[in-house]
């Protein structure tokens, strides 16, 4: 069984807890005020979405263990460089819901993991299809993927509203701009991804791995 040690800080006191992971166990408490600082949950594995600088496209594939493990064995493949992974999607059925991607984005698919898509669409389509949000694993990916669906949203709202007399679209009411892209995903699953720390990306390999 592995066992980890991890630091956290307390959303409640601020203070510093550490806490003992294992497969064993999934909460950790704050040692100063009791409040939870960590609700781990064991997945089976993830999809992920892999980019390389000198390759075009991106790899959309699976892993039951480590994902920076798996992004290792194919870095070197005939390419120089290293592919670097930009988000992870966590999976109770990994090969199942990578079946489902692929079946999906069939249209930018080139072979095997390899699909002709810009990562930061990439990453965006495979959450509208797993209607999951996924652990960012790259700096800079989270900004770009949360402005394009901003820009999305806006273009569909645009679409709703529709032109007014003059031919010129209508304003959304305050109804139309409930986030539309949120009713594809349970509540739950919306309030507890608004609330997840950002830093919870550094311990995927942790979580995820056999």
């Amino acid at each position: 069984m592995d066992v980890y040690q991890v630091t956290l800080i307390c959303a409640e006191c601020r203070c510093e807890s550490k806490a003992i992971l294992s497969n064993a166990v999934s909460e950790a408490l704050c040692g100063a005020c009791g409040a939870k600082v960590l609700k781990a949950r064991r997945f089976a594995g993830v999809v992920y979405v892999m980019s390389h600088r000198k390759v075009s496209g991106v790899k959309i594939g699976m892993t039951r263990h480590d994902v920076f493990r798996r992004a290792k064995q194919i870095s070197g493949t005939g390419v120089p460089g290293h592919f670097t992974v930009m988000a992870a999607f966590p999976s109770s059925n990994p090969m199942k819901d990578e079946r489902k991607v692929h079946e999906r984005l069939v249209r930018a698919h080139l072979a095997k993991e390899h699909f002709e898509l810009d990562p930061v669409v990439a990453v965006a389509k495979v959450r509208s299809i797993l209607n999951r949000e996924p652990a960012f694993l790259d700096r800079d990916i989270e900004p770009a993927v949360s402005q394009l669906r901003q820009e999305q949203r806006q273009k569909a709202l645009g679409r709703f509203a529709g032109p007014d007399a003059t031919g010129v679209a209508k304003p959304p009411s305050p109804v139309s701009q409930e986030d539309l892209f949120s009713r594809m995903e349970p509540k739950e699953i919306a309030d507890h991804a608004s609330r997840t720390p950002s830093h919870s990306a550094r311990f995927i390999s942790v979580l995820f791995s056999s």
